[in-house]
């Protein structure tokens, strides 16, 4: 499975390293591995997608950061059909 660097996350969602790392490192994120201090942390496609959700919320609709990690966990642990009647459901 290919995994990611933080750098490499950063500078496709547009953020610094620093706020990936700060929020590893006050999270838990599906997706992340970390052997020991020391080794860069590696994230897959799962964690990519749960950090972009979790940034959208976060900067567009103010959502509380440890809350937008847990909808856009949700909605990413959801198949993508499941996940729309969920939302289309309006409440």
């Amino acid at each position: 499975m290919r995994a990611y660097t933080v750098a490499t996350v950063a500078l496709a969602l547009r953020v610094r390293p620093k706020w990936i790392d700060n929020v590893l490192s006050h999270h838990r994120v599906r997706g992340v591995s970390q052997a020991r201090q020391g080794i860069p942390r590696r994230l897959n496609r799962e964690a990519v997608t749960v950090l972009a959700v979790t940034l959208r919320l976060t900067a567009v609709l103010r959502v509380p950061l440890g809350h937008a990690l847990a909808v856009a966990e949700a909605l990413v642990a959801t198949r993508e059909g499941e996940a729309q009647r969920e939302l289309g459901r309006g409440g």
